[in-house]
């Protein structure tokens, strides 16, 4: 409970040095903060249990009274008739002298129930409900003894960033004793969604209790985390996700957020003018689609004049990774001139043809070039 007790507020009013430099501040009725529990304890000093009318007493009290119609009105109450005995059986729900309150804390002393210490044995209601709170944890830890648990780590991903979850996971793992969690890895470079939708479907015959999830958002993977979530197992999708799927949470960062982020980093920190080399492992992965659609419109916004080039599909892999910006970084081959037709005659004799240039000298050879996406308008 974080709600309260409410801190006190800055003094609103003005003091100066004369009373008429002064100016009160208005008094406001505060009320219960967001969080609050609905519960007033109105406790009342040296005020016998019958004194009211809501009890019968002599005491006219229709504001009590209308509380006391629309609730429920106990009548067993031990009231103590002073002050600090009466708070501290309400307190505890013990009777006071039981809990060393006897009388008021100014007039106690060394006998066992008026030394105005409420003893370890007696722990307020506050004190019990933590402690039982505890047992409950206690007793859920019981029952985790002796079972073993299996949590399947289901990836696409390089090996550099696969073996780092995975060595995060297993230094995880044992934080969750008493119960053993075993974990079985499934870490794939390359994979098409047929290949995880395989070794989803091996995950559900062998028996899974949860499964981490990093894969493209296809309808077939969609598919099978429905089919897992119909046996009992839980799937979290990690870094990237498949929102049209039943899995429980998804586990990464804002996309959106941190392609913004970036394009605004370049925008500052990059010459203004000049292309934007753009590279996705898999244009089917949720996460990394959405950092650079996000990245692109931001920098569109930022800096309009810059061009951005893609390069997608190498699954994050050095060697394909690197083929593909050595290919984008390459400037353009020069197109060949096709031979003059002086130069055609050269080459033919008396009583020869001139001999024809082969047809693809008639056309400019150039290199591919990676997909380029035009700025959006």
């Amino acid at each position: 409970m974080t709600a309260i007790p409410r801190s006190t507020p800055p003094y609103g009013g003005t003091i100066g040095r004369l009373t008429e430099d002064c100016e009160p501040a208005p008094l406001a009725l505060d009320s219960a903060p967001d969080g609050a529990p609905n519960v007033v304890v109105v406790l009342l000093d040296d005020v016998g249990f019958g004194a009211f009318s809501s009890f019968g007493g002599p005491v006219d009290a229709p504001g009590l009274e209308r509380v006391a119609a629309e609730g429920l009105r106990f009548n067993r109450f031990h009231t103590t008739a002073i002050c600090a005995p009466t708070r501290a059986t309400l307190l505890t729900g013990r009777n006071h002298h039981t809990v060393h309150m006897g009388r008021i804390t100014e007039a106690a002393n060394s006998f066992p129930a008026y030394d105005s210490v409420i003893p370890r044995e007696a722990a307020t209601v506050a004190e019990v409900e933590r402690a039982v709170e505890e047992l409950d944890r206690q007793a859920s830890q019981l029952r985790l003894v002796g079972r073993t648990f299996l949590l399947d780590l289901v990836m696409q991903a390089p090996v550099r960033f696969s073996t780092a979850v995975r060595a995060a996971l297993e230094a995880e793992l044992p934080s969750l004793r008493p119960a053993v969690v075993r974990s079985r890895f499934h870490l794939r470079e390359e994979a098409g969604v047929a290949a995880m939708v395989a070794t989803l479907r091996d995950v559900r015959r062998r028996r899974s209790h949860g499964v981490v999830l990093k894969a493209p958002d296809h309808p077939d993977v969609a598919a099978e985390v429905a089919a897992l979530a119909d046996a009992g197992v839980p799937v979290v999708t990690l870094v990237t996700d498949v929102p049209r799927s039943r899995r429980l949470a998804y586990v990464g960062i804002d996309n959106d957020a941190a392609g913004r982020t970036a394009a605004y980093l370049v925008a500052q920190g990059a010459p203004a003018s000049g292309a934007v080399l753009v590279t996705l492992s898999r244009s089917d992965f949720r996460g990394e689609e959405q950092r650079v659609s996000a990245f692109v419109d931001a920098l569109h916004d930022l800096s309009p004049a810059r061009r951005v080039v893609d390069l997608t599909d190498t699954d994050g892999l050095d060697p394909t990774t690197g083929a593909g910006v050595r290919a984008a970084l390459a400037p353009p081959a020069a197109p060949r001139r096709p031979p003059r037709r002086a130069d055609v005659g050269a080459v033919a004799g008396p009583g020869r043809d001139a001999v024809q240039p082969p047809p693809c000298l008639h056309h400019p050879l150039t290199t591919p070039s990676p997909i380029e996406r035009d700025q959006p308008h």
